[in-house]
């Protein structure tokens, strides 16, 4: 096996037993990578078993139900924002639990009536995206060095950043 990445693994590990006992969704996100690390060096047993947890995790925290109506106080109980993290999350542990089940022949944790969360909306990838990724960010191809612009498909055209005197990154430009 590659050592590399493992003390990274084993830090992160300790940090998860002190800490999956109180649901977040950051946890929830660490058991998906531990879950992907997993299936990345062959361990689909391990794999299974963070996935499992991540699972878990995500239902106590209601990720598997439509929360757009959850108020608190009167108010919303989440922001758009968080709305679509939480969808990312939850579709990420169907993708994983689907994945890695069906790789070592288990049955899968999710079952299509158990769960009435839309997917994440197009608008929300495009932003995370262009968060990312400025129209600046270029590669070159190997074969006739001319540079590209990366893009998404199914996003809005980014807007031109002819503005020379502006200092802010592409991200925090209106």
């Amino acid at each position: 096996m590659w050592p590399a990445g493992d003390s990274y693994f084993e830090s992160t590990r300790a940090i998860l037993t002190s800490t999956y006992s109180t649901p977040r969704t950051g946890t929830c996100q660490a058991l998906l990578l531990l879950g992907y690390r997993e299936v990345g060096i062959g361990a689909m047993a391990q794999a299974w078993m963070y996935v499992r947890m991540a699972v878990a995790m995500a239902q106590d925290l209601g990720m598997h139900k439509t929360a757009e109506k959850w108020r608190r106080t009167g108010e919303n109980m989440f922001t758009e924002a968080e709305l679509q993290e939480r969808r990312r999350i939850w579709y990420a542990c169907i993708v994983m639990d689907k994945y890695v089940s069906s790789y070592i022949g288990r049955p899968v944790a999710i079952s299509a009536r158990d769960f009435d969360t839309e997917l994440p909306s197009e608008e929300a990838v495009c932003s995370i995206t262009e968060y990312f990724f400025s129209p600046a960010d270029e590669i070159s191809s190997p074969t006739d060095g001319r540079a590209r612009s990366f893009g998404v498909p199914g996003c809005p055209p980014r807007p031109s950043r002819n503005n020379s005197d502006r200092s802010e990154p592409y991200h925090l430009v209106f």
